[in-house]
């Protein structure tokens, strides 16, 4: 039995961008004053240079939402969630930028770029002013489209592999 495994992930995905576009015009749209900043919160790595790369990844996904126009700033952070150390230096950059952002009328949108929920970064944004739907990327059917395709894209894979032993 040949078994395939796809090598890109959720950030090599152009499609992601679009959901965190859409999830932040969606939550724009009861204010769209233009006053706006978004922070993307991703999990990150405890290693510093596959952080940089998932960093530089994500930022490109948020191109999507720099695109749109509507909002002053757009932002990419990770967490660095199981890395005590590094955490705390993060958990510090996020802090700033939902603190600047938030004064002089300005709100601060929150998109978690992880598959379900919010997972940490309530704990974290406790008592700061912020706007976030709390659900991760799986609330759009864009997701459930790119691992259809990527799946038919393994089998065929497979397929070719086996007709040709």
């Amino acid at each position: 039995m040949n078994v395939r495994i796809s090598e890109t992930a959720l950030l090599d995905a152009p499609a992601m961008g679009g959901i965190l576009a859409a999830h932040a015009h969606a939550l724009a749209l009861s204010d769209s004053s233009g006053t706006e900043s978004v922070l993307i919160i991703a999990h990150g790595s405890g290693d510093d240079q596959v952080n940089a790369e998932w960093i530089q990844k994500l930022d490109l996904l948020a191109d999507s939402v720099r695109s749109t126009g509507l909002f002053r700033a757009v932002a990419v952070h990770s967490l660095r969630e199981d890395w005590e150390d590094k955490r705390t230096k993060s958990e510090k950059e996020i802090l700033h930028f939902v603190e600047t952002h938030s004064q002089n009328n300005g709100r601060t949108i929150v998109l978690p770029f992880r598959l379900y929920g919010f997972g940490p970064y309530e704990k974290v944004l406790e008592g700061l002013s912020y706007q976030s739907n709390g659900q991760g990327l799986l609330s759009s059917t864009s997701v459930t489209d790119w691992i259809r395709q990527t799946a038919n894209e393994l089998f065929l894979e497979l397929q070719e592999a086996e007709s040709t032993e």
